[in-house]
């Protein structure tokens, strides 16, 4: 039987508030969630992101112009790696993701866009929060596909960006409601 330590249990913690850091982050891209996602960052952080190198407080504004030209993203979190350094106060973090952006055309001819990246994060913890001090996002793959989409039938509850998506109304449901797009 292998028994845990106090430092195993605390390293098992750190790891799940930068997760959670991670999880949060994305929720607020795809939900174009500024506030969340600008909570995500100590202030005065930095991001490297495509063509854009600079403070949290300019990277925020120009990701939700930038996200704003697509109908629908949806950035999924795979491979996480978290190294906390010797200090317990900082960590190197390198998270896998494929993002997926639809854009352009019509419902029925839309273009979408397919990323590979990485977010290769420095982690700081301050009075014991984890948010993001700095962010280099590496590009690895990309593929765009153009054409027709079957879409989806009037029953299918449809995700949407703001006050009108499920995550905001699910506590509310009953059984009895109508229909929600």
């Amino acid at each position: 039987m292998v028994r845990m330590t106090d430092s195993d249990t605390e390293a098992m913690l750190i790891e799940r508030r930068i997760e959670q850091v991670l999880l949060r982050y994305t929720r607020a891209a795809d939900r174009l969630d500024v506030a969340d996602m600008q909570s995500c960052y100590w202030p005065g952080a930095v991001d490297w992101h495509g063509e854009f190198r600079g403070s949290v407080e300019e990277f925020v504004p120009w990701v939700e112009c930038r996200l704003s030209a697509f109908d629908r993203t949806m950035h999924h979190l795979t491979n996480i790696r978290i190294e906390v350094g010797d200090s317990g106060d900082v960590a190197r973090v390198e998270s896998y993701l494929v993002a997926f952006h639809r854009f352009g055309g019509s419902e029925s001819d839309p273009v979408e866009m397919y990323l590979g990246l990485r977010y290769v994060d420095r982690f700081e913890a301050r009075a014991g929060e984890w948010r993001i001090a700095a962010r280099v996002c590496s590009y690895e793959w990309k593929r765009e596909i153009s054409g027709r989409d079957p879409g989806f039938g009037p029953s299918h509850v449809l995700g949407s960006r703001g006050a009108d998506d499920v995550l905001h109304w699910i506590m509310d449901l009953e059984p009895e409601d109508p229909p929600r797009g």
